[in-house]
């Protein structure tokens, strides 16, 4: 499945927004396309991973509804991007995903990511280390 360059460039523009707006990770947040509070989070408004993810894809129209990692781990076809790549964990102990762009006009911004309580949803210098991408662990879904 190919993706106009626009919709990349939509996707990377919400990336950005969400970055800028400084909005926490939250756990379950992000229902609707906006950051959202959770029973959880004590009326903190925020994104988790798959909130985030989803909000990003949604903005360019690439999505319709937000998506569990289940969905998203298949959607799109499978193998790495040459501009944009979703990454999915979807297993009974791991659920995560993070965005990787790959733009030669932001040579700066390349990981995007909410990571876990206690910080912001956004642009990451490099992945935690703990974070192996392997095909076996993460499934990049091919976007663009």
């Amino acid at each position: 499945m190919s993706v106009p360059a626009e919709s990349i460039e939509v996707c990377f523009a919400k990336a950005d927004q969400i970055n800028d707006e400084k909005i926490p990770y939250v756990y379950g947040g992000g229902q609707n396309f906006v950051p959202s509070a959770t029973a959880a989070s004590k009326g903190l408004k925020g994104y988790d991973c798959r909130g985030a993810a989803c909000a990003v894809l949604h903005a360019a129209g690439l999505i319709a509804s937000v998506e569990d990692t289940e969905e998203l781990a298949g959607w799109g076809d499978a193998g790495e991007g040459q501009y944009m790549t979703l990454w999915v964990a979807n297993y009974p102990t791991l659920h995560h995903c993070a965005l990787e762009f790959r733009l030669p006009e932001h040579p700066g911004k390349r990981w995007w990511m909410a990571a876990h309580q206690g910080t912001l949803v956004g642009w990451v210098p490099n992945l935690p280390d703990n974070w192996v991408l392997t095909p076996f662990l993460f499934a990049p879904r091919r976007r663009a």
